[in-house]
């Protein structure tokens, strides 16, 4: 398999202030060093354009980095691809399609797919980051989750679909879920998607740290009956699970109740 990394990371560090880089064709990277992007550039995938992680042994990974960037725009239709199905070993969880660290105004979107990551399709991690933006994005197949956020204030995301997640624990659509008291989760609107066949929560929000304000999730997202639409947990508040959810869990098994008379709107208490 031959590695293109170094070829599109010249391609990334040629593209001038506000320039877009389009991409087509396939492209195999190597996640454990990933590419790199940096402020005020747009890259696109054209269709039928996909980066595909080199299967690699490592517990951590991205195929791509947004570390310290402003203005930054990723968009589709083409594909991201992880390297979940010939991934060396069974350790870690964290080979993700796209990471963002300490960056603002980044926008994901244009019907861009990522799927098969041994771990996230998309992480939202340490440093702050703000004013992020998914519209029309498909994250398909991802092991841990589809979409995690673990420090962001200012996050929208709608109309993306999040299908298949599961393998390894939470397995959920979204997970909301700081790691630590001085990370946020603040301003964060999630309406107009679709979820299905995930094996956690379609949106888990809360966790023993963070600190969580002005979080919506609205009516209009749409849920199988797989899983339950929301949970809520931790620092983030109570959701709860019906009472006669309980009961009925005792004969008739978890997966039977798990979907029915959970809340599909909620709205965070500061």
């Amino acid at each position: 398999m031959s590695d293109d990394t170094d070829q599109v990371q010249e391609l990334i560090d040629k593209v001038p202030s506000g320039g877009t880089l389009t991409l087509t064709g396939r492209y195999n990277v190597d996640a454990v060093r990933g590419l790199k992007l940096k402020g005020l550039m747009t890259l696109k995938l054209e269709t039928g354009a996909e980066l595909a992680a080199i299967p690699n042994d490592r517990t951590n990974s991205a195929v791509l980095r947004v570390y310290d960037c402003r203005y930054v725009d990723i968009l589709g239709p083409g594909k991201i691809i992880g390297e979940r199905d010939l991934h060396i070993g069974t350790s870690g969880e964290w080979g993700n399609g796209i990471e963002l660290k300490s960056s603002s105004n980044v926008l994901i979107g244009g019907d861009l797919t990522i799927t098969r990551c041994w771990g996230d399709g998309i992480i939202l991690s340490d440093g702050t980051n703000k004013n992020i933006e998914m519209n029309k994005i498909n994250l398909v197949g991802n092991r841990r989750q589809g979409l995690s956020v673990i420090d962001v204030d200012g996050l929208k995301v709608t109309y993306c679909s999040f299908l298949n997640t599961g393998g390894t624990a939470p397995g959920d659509g979204i997970d909301i879920e700081p790691d630590s008291d001085s990370e946020f989760a603040y301003n964060i609107f999630i309406d107009w998607n679709l979820f299905r066949g995930n094996a956690g929560s379609n949106i888990g929000v809360g966790g023993p740290h963070g600190q969580f304000k002005n979080i919506y999730i609205g009516p209009h997202n749409v849920y199988d009956r797989h899983t339950q639409p929301i949970w809520i947990s931790g620092k983030a508040g109570k959701l709860g699970e019906p009472v006669w959810a309980t009961a009925l869990s005792m004969f008739k098994g978890q997966d039977w109740y798990r979907w029915w008379g959970y809340p599909n709107e909620w709205r965070s208490a500061t």
